[in-house]
């Protein structure tokens, strides 16, 4: 609530199979009139695990996107399920592939990557609670041309062009930077 600024609706996804369930918190007009605001609530519950070992942090998912664009709740919550179900790495600069392309959210964008978050203030640093470490992560669509640049280059390189060209990381149509 402290770090959008209001009071959002949170909803609980459910996976396929209905097996596994993940809330994401949403507040319309966040951080400005029509963007939406995402969040991950609870992924957090979830150790995450890098070369087989637990992660000294808990990981929780944030994104924005236009008001319209009422699928990209459910992008987040397949990207926690990677990360619960599949046990994939999140990290800053961590890419998933096809994460917007299963919801047709974008003609331009089509993967996902993990940096350090930059809309909200308050998610910019991680939280001690008393049972764990809390990180966030800023979930920015990517397009295919950036994603085989990333995997050319890095992912760092990429970020890099993005802030360099001050990429628009809510338009889920805009043209891709490489």
């Amino acid at each position: 609530m402290e770090a959008f600024g209001g009071r959002p609706k949170v909803i609980a996804h459910l996976d396929v199979g209905e097996q596994n369930s993940v809330s994401i918190a949403r507040l319309n007009d966040c951080p400005e009139p029509g963007i939406t605001s995402y969040s991950t609530v609870n992924l957090s519950d979830f150790p995450m695990y890098l070369a087989g070992r637990e992660f000294e942090s808990r990981i929780e998912i944030a994104g924005a996107a236009p008001n319209h664009a009422d699928h990209f709740a459910d992008a987040i919550g397949t990207a926690a399920f990677c990360v619960i179900k599949d046990k994939w790495a999140i990290h800053p600069y961590a890419i998933f592939p096809d994460v917007m392309a299963m919801y047709d959210l974008s003609a331009t964008m089509k993967h996902v990557m993990f940096m350090e978050p930059f809309f909200w203030s308050a998610l910019q640093d991680s939280v001690q609670f008393p049972d764990r470490l809390v990180t966030w992560l800023q979930m920015i669509p990517i397009a295919e041309s950036e994603y085989r640049f990333a995997e050319a280059e890095t992912p760092v390189a990429l970020g890099q062009l993005f802030e360099d060209r001050e990429i628009d990381v809510c338009d889920l149509q805009r043209k891709p930077v490489v």
